[in-house]
């Protein structure tokens, strides 16, 4: 298993756009799915893909909030590839390289609900954790936390 990280751009549409389909039809069944073209062409957005040596195995979308604030807006690791590590790994690479203030949902589902603590007991750097109440109707509860600087995964 090696996870890496790398930007979304235009030319992983291809592969993005029916993943995020099939990921937004899991979380919000029967809702429309949102436009993602700010994810290739606004500066306050990071899109991720979750790679898997040279397979893409999930994505994260990241948005930016001046004064080093980020707002994790989506993270996922696609289904045939969960439960053997690689969203653990993911999730706190991405969070280590990008010290800062964060907030993010998370989603009513028990898999979700499970993952999150784990991935911020590995995470260093992690200070002033905070559990608080959802960003959505979708949403069980949200963290608030700073990734301290210089601390890595």
């Amino acid at each position: 298993m090696t996870v890496t990280l790398r930007g979304l751009g235009v030319k992983d549409a291809d592969w993005f756009r029916p993943a995020f389909a099939d990921y937004f039809a899991e979380i919000a069944p029967g809702l429309p799915v949102p436009d993602l073209s700010e994810w290739w062409t606004d500066p306050d957005c990071e899109g991720l893909v979750i790679a898997d040596g040279a397979s893409e195995v999930g994505f994260a979308l990241v948005e930016l909030f001046g004064a080093g604030r980020r707002e994790l807006a989506e993270f996922t690791i696609l289904p045939a590839h969960r439960r053997r590590g690689l969203g653990r790994a993911a999730a706190v690479a991405m969070l280590s390289a990008r010290p800062g203030r964060w907030r993010f949902g998370v989603i009513d589902r028990p898999d979700a609900l499970a993952f999150w603590p784990m991935v911020l007991a590995a995470c260093p750097g992690v200070t002033g954790l905070e559990r608080t109440a959802p960003v959505t109707e979708l949403q069980a509860m949200s963290y608030r936390f700073t990734i301290t600087e210089g601390e890595k995964g």
